[in-house]
């Protein structure tokens, strides 16, 4: 993998978690503050050495 970012989103469409660390794992926090059980949008993009491009969009559940 040559380049890494994901987005998540909350149901208003804001983004509550950001990363181009691919080792990097979101904790279910937004600013600190741990955010409600629900379902959240996400947004992965993926750029391998080979210049592939691998995006992928959906939905995870957060649960507590």
């Amino acid at each position: 993998i040559d380049k890494f970012h994901i987005s998540i989103f909350n149901r208003w469409g804001e983004v509550v978690y950001n990363s181009y660390n691919l080792s990097e794992k979101w904790d279910g926090k937004y600013k600190g503050l741990e955010l409600p059980s629900g379902i959240y949008a996400y947004y992965v993009e993926i750029i391998c050495k080979d210049g592939s491009k691998f995006f992928k969009k959906g939905n995870i559940t957060l649960i507590k």
